[in-house]
């Protein structure tokens, strides 16, 4: 007879988690020496609001994300007429605060974020 109660096993419980979050950010591009043409560097922050349905919707935990950090964009090409006006790539490195939502005390909690992509501008 193997059960819970007898058992040396650990017990697993798995409870289906969904996140959402909107939010908004502002970028600024300060007035630093440029490293080349084609280099900006640009610093970032922003604020949001997070949900979590636990076990399909039964218990919301709600709470608020902030965001700062900065980075640099490279510009590949650039051009001043046709459907598309500059492609390139860009670096991000930020901090999140997570409060509320993702966290099992009532402490903001902080982590680091990096990012990487290539854009098309138009």
């Amino acid at each position: 007879e193997a059960d819970a109660e007898t058992s040396n096993a650990p017990i697993v419980v798995m409870v289906p988690v969904q996140q959402f979050t909107i939010g908004g950010a502002a970028v600024w591009y300060p007035g630093v020496p440029r490293a080349g043409s084609r280099t900006r560097f640009f610093v970032k922050g922003g604020a949001g609001f997070e949900r979590h349905l636990e076990d399909r919707g039964s218990r919301v935990v709600e709470g608020r994300m902030f965001e700062v950090g900065g980075g640099v964009k490279y510009t590949f090409a650039s051009r001043s007429r046709g459907w598309w006006r500059g492609l390139g790539a860009r670096l991000d490195a930020l901090a999140l605060v997570h409060a509320g939502a993702v966290a099992v005390d009532d402490r903001a909690h902080v982590s680091p974020a990096v990012g990487a992509s290539v854009y098309l501008r138009f």
